[in-house]
């Protein structure tokens, strides 16, 4: 299992590389490696509604379509399939909560007789029944606080960058500064737009 000691390792290894100006290539594969054990890790740790969020989030990203105009638009096929996502997920709490019975250990039954983990023991059986529960007021009100957090966030970015360009304007760090905050801002705008959609698809079921 992906642990928080591996990324470290893999982290130490990039830093040796960049001190010791290894060959570009040999640099941006380890670069790359982290980044995806990162990722890996915060999906591991992550909750059920938010890995089902980045689920359907990479499918509307990769049929995601840009107009004469500039606005995005999702393929309808894509969008279909994110709202069967999300009502299959949905449906599965609505069958376990309303059994009438200890939920909790149906969940766990039902995700060790798909396959998950081998046995009620296994941490892939309990991650699997804990995304079994998962209820669409649980989604929405999870991936609200996570608009949250990020607006609170990119506003205190925004205020650094205006910081920066105050105490040069005309400087290289402050020009190449901006540069870079304009395209993450439109990338976190676009992620932040497809958010809001998912929310609005979950509401609608």
């Amino acid at each position: 299992r992906l642990t928080e000691t591996l990324v470290a390792v893999c982290q130490d290894r990039v830093e040796l590389a960049r001190e010791q100006e290894e060959d570009e290539e040999v640099l941006e594969s380890l670069e790359n490696v982290l980044l995806r054990l990162k990722y890996e890790l915060q999906r591991d740790q992550a909750t059920p509604a938010l890995r089902l969020l980045d689920d359907v989030m990479r499918v509307l990203a990769e049929n995601e379509r840009v107009g004469r105009h500039g606005a995005a638009s999702v393929e309808p096929a894509a969008l279909n399939y994110v709202r069967s996502e999300l009502a299959r997920a949905f449906g599965s709490a609505d069958v376990l909560t309303s059994s009438g019975h200890d939920y909790e250990t149906d969940a766990l039954t039902y995700a060790v007789t798909l396959g998950y983990g081998g046995g009620a023991t296994n941490g892939a059986a309990h991650d699997a029944a804990d995304s079994f529960l998962l209820t669409r007021e649980e989604f929405v009100a999870e991936c609200e606080t996570l608009l949250r957090d990020v607006g609170m966030r990119d506003l205190e970015a925004h205020r650094e960058a205006e910081e920066l360009e105050e105490l040069s304007p005309y400087s290289s760090r402050a020009s190449s500064g901006s540069r870079i905050s304009d395209a993450d801002w439109a990338e976190r705008k676009a992620a932040v737009d497809r958010v809001r959609l998912v929310m609005d698809l979950a509401r609608s079921l």
